[in-house]
């Protein structure tokens, strides 16, 4: 007997939904399906260090794209390669907080004692006046204009959340499917 069968899972905030599905040349026939009720608390417990690590990797990948975003487009301004270099190097180095995220959270490790660690340094526009004069003294006079747009543009100075490199996600309700 040859036979494909698929086992599928779909994850929701409270309920855990089962399938087992026999596939054939002309439709699919469903063996086994069942939903599982479970508490969130009890998973959001179990995973929290999970998804604080996915919130690291995909910050780290905004980051890179962001940073070959600035470095094409300093390029493209027919800029010294050193000089595109030490303004990506800058901006790398240098994080600065974000307008959409909290600036203090408190530790998985310190929530017992009621500490709480600071993410960021310094803000937003005290990055962006040091990068200024970064560009004031790195770049010729007559392009520093256009590579100081280049670069508000790029980092996104003013904090438009519609500009980001990776859009902030709008929270919305999980939708879940039934099996019957």
């Amino acid at each position: 007997m040859d036979c494909k069968l698929t086992l599928s899972i779909d994850f929701g905030y409270k309920n855990l939904g089962l399938a087992l599905v026999k596939n054939g040349e002309l439709s699919n026939t469903p063996l086994f399906a069942a939903t599982l009720h479970y508490d969130p608390n009890q998973l959001s417990r179990k995973v929290e260090d999970r998804a604080e690590l996915r919130g690291m990797r995909r910050t780290r990948k905004t980051k890179k794209v962001r940073l070959r975003l600035l470095r094409e487009r300093l390029t493209a301004t027919g800029l010294d390669p050193a000089t595109v270099q030490e303004l990506v190097r800058f901006s790398k180095r240098r994080g600065y907080a974000s307008l959409f995220e909290e600036r203090e959270r408190v530790s998985p490790k310190k929530k017992e004692e009621g500490e709480t660690e600071v993410l960021f340094r310094f803000s937003r526009e005290d990055f962006f006046k040091a990068l200024e004069n970064g560009i004031l003294s790195l770049v010729p006079t007559e392009k520093s204009e256009s590579v100081l747009r280049i670069c508000e543009q790029v980092l996104n100075r003013e904090g438009n959340r519609f500009n980001e490199v990776r859009p902030i996600r709008i929270e919305a309700p999980i939708i879940g499917a039934r099996f019957s």
